[in-house]
């Protein structure tokens, strides 16, 4: 069956939009729409959705402790040019190094003058808060315990109200009948509590600038920001396209920008990235700004000058936790085919952080003494890899891109959802395969072969730190 694609949602998601007025229905000053609107693009794809308020829940004793220890440091908030929302999902080892936020970290050592807020997110990455290299000034945990509480009470009123209204129309134009009006009511409260609470901590602190990642979830910061004369600038934290459901706005949503809780300005890691933001003319020239990306420059340092020191090929393979069968045997297949042409290879396999157990891949493949399992939280990490590696593998992931950017050729695997990565290959950046031969193949024919620089350039400009500092300060 035919993978739907990106272009087909949003062209359905946009005549929804203009029939039923999504843009119109306002709470507190702001459309809903966009705080709803990457939800709805889930259920129309029919993803699961990770349930962070029950992961959030198991952790509550933990979570209570985090937020007393923080009531001290919310009643004396100092003042700082910046606030950085930090999530602990993006905190990682460098080599033997200390945890440091890969987007982030090394910004904020060159900014001065910052308050951090650590948010947490995914299982099994909670604890690292402690190890990371520049821990947050407060955590999430405070906001999170308010709006949890508050919800609770049904206040303001016209939440309910306007939750049932909305789900009717979403039912109504694009029938999904998970939007239920208790659904679309919690996104509603998660939104207008944490609002109250960022919108009472930026008064305090009185910075100019917001710094986050993944804007498209955490509108009630956002708003709070924009609300108290705070300029939000999001950092590119993954792949997307002109279509992507957090971006993807039109031109006809442009008189709507001001009430919409979206970034003043989008930080891209290179042109080509900018030129997908800017191809709906919803985002102006001077809104979306490729400065590059700090890790991969870090990587770029490393990358190419351990590889190919000896005759073993050395690929990495990303995993995304669909197919995981299918993967698994053609993972054994491509071992079976280099061993009887002749090709010593070594294969590292690097978990999806959803991915919590390697049962999957282990009771196959643990046994083969060229292959490594190794989950999303443990080291090495995926850029570790990345910069040790002659070849990448994986179906559709970030790290096509990351790939790359660090010089290393991508090839692409030939399951569930591949098309979206599809463009890499009718452009020439990637190959996909059909089968575990091809890839032999390709290994052969590109031996020693990097990408070109020009393209690597084209989607992680070089010198993010420099190019960033130079805007902020």
């Amino acid at each position: 069956m035919e993978e739907t694609t990106n272009l087909l949602l949003y062209q359905r998601l946009a005549e929804a939009e203009q029939k039923g007025r999504f843009i119109d229905y306002k709470l507190d000053g702001w459309s809903v729409w966009p705080i709803l609107r990457f939800r709805t693009w889930q259920e129309l794809r029919n993803l699961p959705r990770a349930n962070l308020e029950e992961f959030h829940i198991s952790l509550l004793p933990r979570i209570i402790t985090l937020a007393l220890g923080d009531i001290l440091s919310f009643s004396n908030l100092p003042r700082a040019e910046f606030v950085v929302l930090g999530s602990t999902r993006n905190v990682r080892s460098f080599g033997n190094s200390t945890k440091r936020d890969l987007y982030f970290d090394d910004l904020i050592l060159r900014l001065g003058n910052v308050f951090k807020i650590d948010q947490f997110s995914y299982i099994g990455l909670v604890g690292c808060r402690k190890k990371s290299l520049i821990p947050g000034d407060v955590t999430s945990s405070l906001p999170w315990l308010l709006r949890q509480f508050a919800s609770k009470t049904r206040l303001p009123r016209n939440v309910d109200i306007m939750a049932n209204q909305y789900s009717r129309v979403l039912k109504l134009h694009l029938n999904i009948p998970n939007m239920t009006s208790r659904l679309v009511a919690h996104y509603l409260y998660k939104f207008i509590w944490e609002k109250r609470a960022y919108s009472w901590l930026f008064k305090r602190v009185q910075p100019s600038y917001l710094l986050l990642v993944d804007a498209y979830g955490n509108h009630g910061i956002v708003a709070a920001a924009r609300e108290t004369g705070v300029k939000v600038i999001e950092l590119q934290h993954g792949a997307f396209d002109r279509y992507s459901p957090g971006y993807a706005w039109s031109v006809a949503d442009k008189p709507y920008k001001e009430i919409m809780p979206l970034p003043n300005r989008v930080f891209v890691y290179g042109d080509y990235w900018r030129d997908e933001l800017l191809a709906l003319g919803f985002w102006q020239p001077e809104e979306v700004i490729s400065v590059g990306s700090p890790q991969i420059d870090r990587y770029r340092n490393l990358s190419n000058n351990k590889r190919n020191l000896d005759n073993v090929c050395r690929i990495i393979l990303t995993t995304q936790g669909i197919d995981i069968p299918q993967l698994v045997e053609f993972t054994l297949q491509l071992l079976n085919v280099a061993d009887f042409s002749g090709l010593t290879v070594h294969i590292d396999i690097k978990l999806h952080p959803m991915e919590s157990s390697k049962d999957n891949y282990v009771n196959l493949l643990g046994s083969r003494p060229n292959v490594r399992i190794i989950l999303a939280n443990e080291d090495p990490s995926t850029y570790d890899l990345l910069s040790q590696a002659d070849l990448h593998l994986s179906i559709y992931s970030t790290c096509h891109y990351e790939s790359l950017g660090l010089g290393v050729p991508t090839i692409i695997l030939p399951f569930s959802g591949h098309n979206f990565v599809g463009h890499l290959h009718n452009s020439g950046y990637a190959y996909l395969v059909r089968d575990p031969k091809d890839v032999i193949t390709y290994i052969k024919d590109n031996q020693r072969r990097d990408v070109p620089y020009e393209v690597s350039q084209r989607f992680f400009k070089r010198g993010a730190l420099r190019n960033m500092l130079a805007i902020l300060k």
